[in-house]
């Protein structure tokens, strides 16, 4: 799958007019805390090619959790760092963390975020807008992202998510295609 997604820091906006605009979007809007660990392995390099490999717990407001691997590949867009993601739920965070470990992996970043999500079909394309805080910064960020099978639709979903961000009224002024790893 490939993951079409920008990201705008919107710290500076009038947060409570857009979670008013996303909330009346959907009716299934929900907290979530994940908890994301990120690996590189210094022979492999995967940071150096912004390749990612993370290990994600979520803790969702009902008392569940799951953990998740993901493999992220190198960027298919420069501009939004869109990536193709391969997803896999795992028993045990910790248990996947000591293999990786015992392989020669390192944690390079390890953070928490405090996300509202917001999931909700626009133009037949299924969206998870998420409002992003970190426990230990003060930057709020709004992920759009939407979900396709082949290279050939990524200009359509990406103008697809830059109407709502556009109906949300964040310009690209806001956007950011840094890495929530670069700057922890």
């Amino acid at each position: 799958m490939i993951e079409v997604e920008r990201k705008a820091e919107i710290s500076s906006l009038d947060l409570e007019e857009i979670f008013l605009k996303l909330y009346a979007r959907t009716e299934n809007a929900y907290s979530v805390e994940y908890i994301d660990t990120y690996l590189d392995n210094k022979h492999l390099n995967i940071a150096a090619d912004e390749q990612e490999l993370r290990i994600r717990t979520i803790n969702d407001e009902v008392n569940s959790q799951k953990h998740l691997l993901t493999y992220k590949s190198k960027p298919i867009d420069a501009e939004s760092k869109s990536k193709n993601e391969i997803e896999l739920e795992i028993e045990s965070a910790e248990t996947m963390l000591e293999i990786f470990r015992s392989m020669g992996f390192e944690v390079k970043a390890q953070f928490t975020k405090e996300c509202v999500n917001f999931p909700f079909t626009y133009k037949g394309y299924t969206i998870l807008a998420t409002v992003v805080e970190f426990t230990d910064k003060s930057e709020i960020f709004l992920e759009i992202e939407t979900q396709i099978e082949v290279y050939e639709n990524f200009e359509l979903a990406m103008h697809v998510v830059g109407e709502i961000f556009k109906q949300l009224e964040i310009d690209g002024s806001h956007f950011s295609n840094e890495y929530y790893t670069d700057f922890m």
